[in-house]
This record gives C-alpha cells, sequence and structure tokens, in this order.
C-alpha cells in the first residue's frame, strides 16, 4: 500500500446526474450523496453509499451502493483500486444494477490525499446512468 493512503473514511458530495435512456428519456438532476469506506486489511476494504437527485419535473432519483474493494501498490505513493458494488436505485419505479471503478489512489506533493475514479453504472432496462 502507498505509504500512508487510508482506504477507510467519510464523505459528502453535491451529485450532478445526466440520465440517457436510449434515447427515450433524457434528464438532468443535482442533489447530494454521502457515504464511507472501511478497511478491511492491507488489500481489501467494504464502502457503502446513499445519494438522492431532484430533476426540474418533480423526480427524484435515489441510489443506495453497497460493495467490496481490493487495492495494490503501484509505487510508493500510488495504489491501484477496483471495487465492484451492488446498487439499488429508484425512479418513479424500481430499478437495480451494479458498478464497476477502477482507479488510481496516491498522495499528491503536499501529503494530501486524492483519488481519481471513473465509475461506469449499469440500470436494469438497457439505460445508462452517468
Amino acid at each position: 500500500m502507498a505509504d500512508d493512503l487510508s482506504y477507510s473514511f467519510v464523505q459528502a458530495s453535491y451529485e450532478t446526474v445526466d440520465i440517457d435512456l436510449d434515447g427515450d428519456f433524457d434528464a438532468d438532476g443535482d442533489g447530494f450523496g454521502f457515504g464511507g469506506a472501511f478497511e478491511l486489511n492491507e488489500e481489501f476494504f467494504l464502502f457503502a453509499s446513499y445519494a438522492k437527485a431532484d430533476f426540474d419535473f418533480n423526480v427524484d432519483f435515489t441510489t443506495l451502493e453497497a460493495g467490496i474493494g481490493w487495492h495494490t501498490p503501484l509505487t510508493d505513493t500510488t495504489d491501484f483500486f477496483a471495487t465492484l458494488a451492488y446498487v439499488d436505485g429508484e425512479i418513479d419505479t424500481n430499478g437495480f444494477g451494479s458498478h464497476l471503478i477502477l482507479g488510481l489512489a496516491g498522495l499528491k506533493p503536499s501529503d494530501t490525499q486524492g483519488v481519481d475514479r471513473r465509475p461506469q453504472h449499469g440500470v436494469g432496462g438497457g439505460g445508462t446512468v452517468r
């Protein structure tokens, strides 16, 4: 593991959501989220989050996710990580999906921690949530 890099944390966020369901439905929204992670050992961690976004036409989008992550060192200051999560989402009707995140986590020169991750979410019914 990169020196002093922690996989146990609590976070809060402001979220923007773009939903495009096969060209039949396109909507933008914003909202909030919170979550956290707990490091199990030197390679694995658990995480969970909750997010809610509101759209202009009075529709709410809510997600709840829980999963497991794995990380391995690339250098003294950078780790590679991957996560796999169950995602439960609701947009007027219930749906479910999953996502996989791959990324790099490392220490910045000022000894602060930064994470770059590129998630892709799949949603039942053939749509994509970005």
